[in-house]
């Protein structure tokens, strides 16, 4: 697939396949994302592609249901049925390309020879020899590329190709027929296939070079892993057949094979390549490990957990895949004008020849090489390839950096980001609290605080049951247990109701909190401590004071955003005097403290009415609406999975300083795709009226066009430094 007019051709007919809901096709991964109503047929799809020209699927994802209850297939198209569209050197499609060049520009050079330094009889029809293996041959990829949307009544970039050296060659051919002394073409026949096929070459290398990271990941994955048996011996089986809660040891220096828990034995593990963290991770028992990180000098067994789809890097893989897949709004421009440029620039050709033939300006023959100059100048390929490659690299640039781009969408939206507002807990917070005080009737409280908080999944939940553990507390069992969003959690507890959570949720319940222990508890909030309140009936009694540590990188991150000229703010369900703590000791000067999830996405709705684009960063359930109202939502890798399910971005490692490499990164790409979008434009309309006038040999117009679509691709793999 060569231009942005193949990928809408091939929309177009896949899209009237019977049952097919949207389908999406990019130029540059040469794949298709097909949304269906059920399964499709490979058949099917093929024929529908078949219809748009030769192009060939040549593998395909198979069908699996995606988050709306829907299908998704995905075909990957390459042409001559290759499945990578960078050939590699030593491959047969390279081969055939490399060959056909040389040979072309062999031919090419014997044609100028014959042209200015050697008179021999024959000498034209002996050119016309040599040029038609090249036209026929070489070019027959411009045919069959021609032919498919012909029949459908479209054009493409082959399409101008083709007829741009098919004309030069057939007056070439007439022009020996009827005259003794006959004018020829043929140099630029050759040269335009030739030029042609070597610029699509080292685009094709280019391309790839733009899609390796989803390549990268795709190898990270083990073939082979070592399963101990019972009795502890081993087996070397297929990561295939593993099955959840085997044990598999892995060795020094080996792959991890699969997501699981350390079990046994330990080690540190570089990450580097799933997470972006360059240090190596200490893995002690119970610790999770993912599949495709390599293990250092260490051996350990794991209880295998993630299998198949479900292991992170099949998740990272589908999400960047999906990503790169998508289209960025600037694009539309651009697929608009793809769309009528090459049947617009067809009339403007035929036109420009009548013009300079009838207008008397030239006889036939020169009015013939503006017309072959304008069809080969005009290839809308830079214009359709300015946006995805760009998008690619950025996308695949991201997720090398421990960063996932849900859709190129979201990737333009960050740009522009004016405000980043932030969760507390487990976002500027490490996310692994711990009791440190308790007030009031310890024993009770604790007790009654562990049976609510067993049925919870909040990161305090656990918090609260080690401590329990800790202190030899009994745990009752929870009945009608409800978790209130961003409050608290309530039930009932050997008879009686109980909850557990903010002052103000106990103020709502009518509970009484005596005058001294809310005292101490502002005294606790005051030093960054979280608070919780524990209630029976109508009575108080207790709290619970617990600590979360600021990560390392928060201040770092908010001193960045600030030169970067992006303003920080934090929201968080939290007493006002814990915001003000966390805040003031990471540098945000705005916080809004005992917000319910609620009213987080009533607050960042005000910040977009006042004209900011807001980036939201979080991690639980509590913050998905204000999540997905952001117009860039970030979710952080270890949180719920509601909260990366709505977020347009996701950090693996949940480390802050990513969101600000996912903003560097955004600026970057969209400062890319403006350049790219202004070459082709000023390609275009510069090149096309040079042509128009006779100022641009034709076999020159075939060397720009090729040098315009590399170029872009090249400028977009900048991306990546």
């Amino acid at each position: 697939m060569h231009c942005a007019s193949c990928a809408v051709n091939i929309e177009k007919e896949l899209a009237d396949v019977p049952g097919v809901l949207s389908a999406k096709v990019n130029a540059v991964t040469e794949t298709a994302l097909i949304e269906s109503e059920q399964p499709l047929a490979i058949e099917t799809l093929q024929e529908a592609t078949s219809r748009a020209g030769d192009y060939v699927i040549a593998s395909s994802g198979g069908s699996a249901a995606d988050h709306s209850g829907q299908m998704s297939d995905r075909a990957h198209q390459g042409g001559d049925g290759e499945h990578d569209h960078a050939p590699a050197a030593g491959s047969s499609a390279y081969r055939k390309t490399l060959v056909a060049v040389v040979g072309a520009l062999f031919v090419l050079a014997v044609l100028i020879v014959f042209q200015f330094w050697v008179d021999v009889p024959y000498e034209g029809w002996i050119a016309l020899l040599l040029a038609t293996p090249v036209q026929f041959v070489v070019g027959a990829t411009f045919y069959k590329g021609m032919w498919g949307p012909l029949k459908r009544g479209r054009a493409n970039m082959d399409t101008l190709i083709a007829l741009g050296s098919t004309t030069a060659y057939a007056y070439s051919f007439v022009s020996l027929l009827i005259h003794s002394e006959p004018e020829l073409f043929l140099d630029a026949s050759v040269a335009i296939v030739s030029l042609v096929a070597l610029g699509r070459l080292l685009e094709s290398r280019a391309k790839g070079r733009a899609s390796a990271a989803l390549q990268e990941l795709s190898r990270l994955q083990p073939q082979v892993a070592h399963l101990v048996l019972e009795g502890g011996d081993m087996r070397d089986v297929s990561v295939s057949e593993l099955k959840v809660g085997d044990r598999v040891r892995v060795k020094a220096s080996e792959q991890v094979p699969v997501d699981g828990v350390v079990v046994e034995g330990s080690s540190s593990v570089d990450e580097s390549l799933i997470t972006g963290e360059s240090f190596p991770v200490q893995k002690e028992i119970g610790a999770s490990v993912i599949g495709g990180t390599l293990n250092q000098r260490g051996t350990f067994v794991l209880r295998a957990e993630g299998l198949g789809l479900d292991s992170v890097l099949s998740q990272m893989t589908r999400m960047v895949e999906e990503a790169q897949m998508s289209k960025a709004p600037i694009q539309k421009l651009a697929d608009t004008i793809s769309a009528v440029f090459v049947p617009a620039l067809l009339l403007i050709a035929i036109g420009t020849f009548f013009v300079w033939w009838l207008g008397g300006f030239a006889d036939v023959s020169g009015a013939v090489l503006v017309l072959v100059s304008v069809l080969v100048v005009a290839c809308p390929c830079a214009l359709g390839l300015a946006t995805p490659t760009a998008v690619i690299t950025g996308v695949g640039n991201a997720a090398r950096r421990g960063i996932l781009v849900r859709d190129a969408e979201t990737l333009q939206h960050a740009r522009n980001t004016s405000v980043m507002v932030f969760d507390k807990t487990g976002t500027i917070t490490q996310g692994s609290p711990t009791v440190t005080q308790v007030l009031g009737d310890a024993t009770q409280t604790l007790s009654v605080a562990a049976a609510l908080e067993s049925a919870s999944e909040h990161p305090l939940a656990s918090a609260v049951l080690n401590y329990a553990q800790e202190q030899g507390v009994t745990t009752s069992t929870v009945e009608a247990f409800e978790a209130v969003t961003g409050q608290g959690v309530q039930g009932v507890v050997n008879g009686e109701a109980a909850a557990i959570g903010s002052l103000r949720f106990m103020k709502e319940r009518s509970v009484a909190v005596p005058e001294e222990i809310e005292k101490q508890a502002q005294v606790l909030e005051a030093a960054a401590q979280t608070v919780v309140f524990v209630s029976r009936g109508e009575a108080l009694l207790g709290a619970l004071a617990i600590t979360d540590p600021v990560k390392d990188t928060s201040a770092e991150a908010v001193q960045v955003l600030k030169r970067m000229g992006i303003r920080s703010s934090l929201l968080t369900g939290d007493a006002e005097a814990t915001a003000r703590a966390v805040a003031s000791e990471v540098g945000i000067e705005t916080y809004t403290a005992d917000m319910r999830p609620e009213e987080k996405l009533t607050a960042i709705s005000r910040l977009q009415q006042e004209g900011e684009v807001v980036a939201m960063v979080g991690d639980g359930v509590n913050d998905a609406p204000a999540l997905a109202q952001a117009n860039v939502g970030i979710a952080m890798g270890a949180g719920t999975d509601i909260a990366r399910e709505v977020a347009g971005m996701t950090l693996i490692q949940g480390d802050l300083l990513k969101a600000t490499e996912a903003i560097q990164i955004s600026r970057v790409t969209m400062r890319l795709i403006k350049q790219n979008l202004g070459w082709a434009f000023v390609y275009n309309l510069v090149l096309i009226p040079v042509a128009a006038f006779g100022l641009l040999h034709p076999a020159y117009a075939a060397g720009a066009m090729a040098l315009s679509s590399i170029s872009v691709v090249l400028n977009s793999l900048r991306v990546r430094r």
